[in-house]
Protein backbone atom coordinates (compact mmCIF):
# COMPACT_ATOMS: atom_id res chain seq x y z
CA UNK A 1 0.00 0.00 0.00
CA UNK A 2 1.30 3.67 -0.93
CA UNK A 3 2.06 5.74 2.02
CA UNK A 4 0.23 8.50 0.17
CA UNK A 5 -3.05 6.96 0.61
CA UNK A 6 -5.22 7.05 4.39
CA UNK A 7 -4.68 3.55 4.45
CA UNK A 8 -1.83 2.41 7.34
CA UNK A 9 1.12 0.97 6.27
CA UNK A 10 1.04 -3.34 6.99
CA UNK A 11 2.05 -3.59 10.44
CA UNK A 12 1.70 -0.28 11.26
CA UNK A 13 4.73 0.95 12.04
CA UNK A 14 4.98 4.49 13.96
CA UNK A 15 7.31 5.74 16.75
CA UNK A 16 5.83 5.80 20.16
CA UNK A 17 8.97 7.29 22.26
CA UNK A 18 12.35 9.19 22.57
CA UNK A 19 15.03 6.95 23.74
CA UNK A 20 18.67 7.52 25.27
CA UNK A 21 21.35 5.11 26.73
CA UNK A 22 21.64 5.98 30.85
CA UNK A 23 24.95 6.96 31.06
CA UNK A 24 25.01 8.28 27.48
CA UNK A 25 24.90 7.11 23.52
CA UNK A 26 22.98 8.04 20.99
CA UNK A 27 19.43 10.15 20.76
CA UNK A 28 17.07 7.40 19.12
CA UNK A 29 13.64 6.60 18.85
CA UNK A 30 11.52 3.76 19.58
CA UNK A 31 9.17 2.32 16.54
CA UNK A 32 6.55 -0.15 16.96
CA UNK A 33 5.14 -2.34 14.59
CA UNK A 34 3.14 -6.23 13.65
CA UNK A 35 6.06 -8.21 11.97
CA UNK A 36 4.98 -10.81 9.00
CA UNK A 37 3.28 -13.18 11.28
CA UNK A 38 1.08 -10.22 13.48
CA UNK A 39 3.46 -10.50 16.73
CA UNK A 40 4.19 -6.65 18.28
CA UNK A 41 7.56 -5.72 17.97
CA UNK A 42 10.01 -2.90 18.90
CA UNK A 43 12.70 -1.77 17.67
CA UNK A 44 14.98 1.24 18.43
CA UNK A 45 16.67 3.58 15.84
CA UNK A 46 19.26 5.93 16.57
CA UNK A 47 18.18 9.57 14.92
CA UNK A 48 21.17 8.94 12.90
CA UNK A 49 20.15 6.13 11.25
CA UNK A 50 16.74 7.99 11.27
CA UNK A 51 18.46 10.51 8.83
CA UNK A 52 20.20 7.82 6.26
CA UNK A 53 17.25 6.26 4.43
CA UNK A 54 19.00 3.45 3.56
CA UNK A 55 19.57 2.47 6.60
CA UNK A 56 16.77 3.03 8.15
CA UNK A 57 14.98 0.64 5.52
CA UNK A 58 17.69 -1.75 6.36
CA UNK A 59 17.41 -1.91 9.89
CA UNK A 60 13.00 -2.09 8.94
CA UNK A 61 13.76 -5.07 7.11
CA UNK A 62 16.14 -6.65 9.23
CA UNK A 63 13.30 -6.63 12.01
CA UNK A 64 10.89 -8.07 10.27
CA UNK A 65 8.79 -5.22 9.06
CA UNK A 66 7.30 -4.09 6.89
CA UNK A 67 9.24 -1.76 3.98
CA UNK A 68 7.47 0.01 1.01
CA UNK A 69 9.14 -1.18 -2.71
CA UNK A 70 8.64 2.21 -3.93
CA UNK A 71 11.67 5.36 -2.98
CA UNK A 72 8.86 8.10 -2.54
CA UNK A 73 7.13 5.84 0.05
CA UNK A 74 9.83 4.92 2.06
CA UNK A 75 10.57 8.90 1.85
CA UNK A 76 7.08 9.49 3.27
CA UNK A 77 7.59 6.63 5.83
CA UNK A 78 10.90 8.35 6.81
CA UNK A 79 9.15 11.92 6.87
CA UNK A 80 6.45 10.31 9.50
CA UNK A 81 8.91 9.18 11.78
CA UNK A 82 11.08 12.05 11.78
CA UNK A 83 8.90 14.43 12.64
CA UNK A 84 7.10 12.46 14.83
CA UNK A 85 6.40 13.62 18.75
CA UNK A 86 5.67 10.83 20.90
CA UNK A 87 4.63 11.69 24.60
CA UNK A 88 6.37 8.25 26.02
CA UNK A 89 10.43 7.73 26.39
CA UNK A 90 12.60 5.09 27.25
CA UNK A 91 16.42 4.85 28.95
CA UNK A 92 17.95 1.73 27.95
CA UNK A 93 20.91 0.24 30.51
CA UNK A 94 23.72 -2.20 29.13
CA UNK A 95 23.90 -3.14 32.76
CA UNK A 96 21.22 -5.37 34.56
CA UNK A 97 20.06 -5.03 38.08
CA UNK A 98 19.52 -2.07 40.45
CA UNK A 99 19.19 1.25 38.40
CA UNK A 100 17.29 4.05 39.37
CA UNK A 101 15.24 2.01 42.08
CA UNK A 102 14.34 -0.65 39.09
CA UNK A 103 15.92 -4.16 38.68
CA UNK A 104 16.38 -4.28 35.16
CA UNK A 105 16.29 -7.82 33.34
CA UNK A 106 17.11 -8.70 29.77
CA UNK A 107 13.30 -9.50 29.64
CA UNK A 108 11.49 -7.38 32.07
CA UNK A 109 11.95 -4.73 34.47
CA UNK A 110 10.94 -5.44 37.71
CA UNK A 111 9.41 -2.33 39.84
CA UNK A 112 7.87 -0.44 36.92
CA UNK A 113 4.59 0.23 37.16
CA UNK A 114 2.56 1.35 33.50
CA UNK A 115 2.54 5.34 34.08
CA UNK A 116 5.84 5.48 35.17
CA UNK A 117 7.70 7.84 32.35
CA UNK A 118 10.39 7.41 31.30
CA UNK A 119 10.25 3.59 31.15
CA UNK A 120 13.93 1.23 31.98
CA UNK A 121 14.76 -1.13 29.65
CA UNK A 122 17.55 -3.32 28.99
CA UNK A 123 19.68 -3.61 26.01
CA UNK A 124 22.45 -5.56 24.67
CA UNK A 125 25.75 -3.86 23.10
CA UNK A 126 28.90 -2.73 23.10
CA UNK A 127 30.02 -3.58 26.74
CA UNK A 128 26.77 -4.80 27.54
CA UNK A 129 26.19 -8.00 29.64
CA UNK A 130 25.82 -11.47 28.24
CA UNK A 131 22.18 -12.70 28.48
CA UNK A 132 22.59 -16.53 28.13
CA UNK A 133 23.11 -16.16 31.90
CA UNK A 134 19.49 -15.68 32.22
CA UNK A 135 17.13 -17.45 30.58
CA UNK A 136 13.21 -18.23 31.30
CA UNK A 137 12.00 -21.90 31.10
CA UNK A 138 8.55 -23.09 32.32
CA UNK A 139 6.19 -20.93 34.73
CA UNK A 140 6.96 -19.69 38.09
CA UNK A 141 4.21 -22.48 39.13
CA UNK A 142 6.20 -25.57 37.52
CA UNK A 143 9.35 -23.84 38.94
CA UNK A 144 7.60 -23.49 42.34
CA UNK A 145 6.14 -26.96 42.26
CA UNK A 146 9.01 -28.79 40.62
CA UNK A 147 12.21 -27.49 42.47
CA UNK A 148 11.45 -25.10 45.36
CA UNK A 149 8.24 -27.55 46.82
CA UNK A 150 11.01 -30.49 47.06
CA UNK A 151 13.87 -28.09 48.29
CA UNK A 152 12.08 -27.47 51.88
CA UNK A 153 12.95 -30.76 52.45
CA UNK A 154 16.80 -29.99 52.24
CA UNK A 155 17.89 -27.17 54.24
CA UNK A 156 21.85 -27.15 51.90
CA UNK A 157 19.13 -26.86 48.75
CA UNK A 158 16.79 -24.16 50.73
CA UNK A 159 19.77 -22.02 51.65
CA UNK A 160 21.33 -22.14 47.98
CA UNK A 161 18.15 -21.09 47.01
CA UNK A 162 17.76 -18.29 49.53
CA UNK A 163 21.45 -17.02 48.44
CA UNK A 164 20.22 -16.49 44.90
CA UNK A 165 16.92 -14.55 45.85
CA UNK A 166 18.91 -12.64 48.16
CA UNK A 167 21.74 -11.38 45.83
CA UNK A 168 19.00 -8.70 43.65
CA UNK A 169 18.73 -7.44 47.49
CA UNK A 170 22.08 -6.16 48.50
CA UNK A 171 21.97 -2.98 46.42
CA UNK A 172 18.98 -1.43 48.33
CA UNK A 173 20.00 -2.75 51.24
CA UNK A 174 23.41 -1.40 51.19
CA UNK A 175 24.63 -4.71 52.53
CA UNK A 176 27.91 -5.99 51.33
CA UNK A 177 28.13 -9.28 49.05
CA UNK A 178 29.86 -12.77 49.92
CA UNK A 179 30.41 -16.24 49.09
CA UNK A 180 29.35 -19.46 50.56
CA UNK A 181 31.94 -22.78 50.49
CA UNK A 182 30.66 -25.99 49.95
CA UNK A 183 32.39 -28.55 51.56
CA UNK A 184 31.87 -32.37 51.80
CA UNK A 185 32.89 -35.65 49.99
CA UNK A 186 32.25 -36.34 45.70
CA UNK A 187 28.85 -37.31 45.21
CA UNK A 188 27.13 -35.83 48.62
CA UNK A 189 24.99 -32.90 46.38
CA UNK A 190 27.45 -30.17 46.32
CA UNK A 191 27.08 -29.48 42.21
CA UNK A 192 23.55 -30.94 42.49
CA UNK A 193 22.56 -27.81 45.30
CA UNK A 194 24.76 -24.74 43.23
CA UNK A 195 22.30 -26.04 40.23
CA UNK A 196 19.18 -26.21 41.77
CA UNK A 197 20.43 -21.98 43.37
CA UNK A 198 21.83 -21.56 39.73
CA UNK A 199 17.87 -21.76 38.70
CA UNK A 200 16.86 -19.10 40.23
CA UNK A 201 17.95 -17.21 37.47
CA UNK A 202 19.12 -19.37 34.62
CA UNK A 203 19.63 -22.79 32.94
CA UNK A 204 21.69 -24.49 35.60
CA UNK A 205 24.38 -25.92 32.62
CA UNK A 206 25.97 -22.61 33.14
CA UNK A 207 26.84 -22.91 36.49
CA UNK A 208 30.62 -22.19 36.62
Amino acid sequence: KSSHSNEPLPGNPKVIATAKFIGGGPSSVVIAFQDSEGEKQELRVSKGDLLKLPLLMEALANADCYVPLDRSDQLELQKTFRTATPSKSVEYSLATGWVKGRFVLPDVTVGQRDTDNPKIKYEVGIGGQDTKHFATAGTLLEWQSTVASPAAHSATITFAISLSLAAALLEPLDIEGGGVHLDGKSSKGKSLTARIGRSVSGPPKLLT
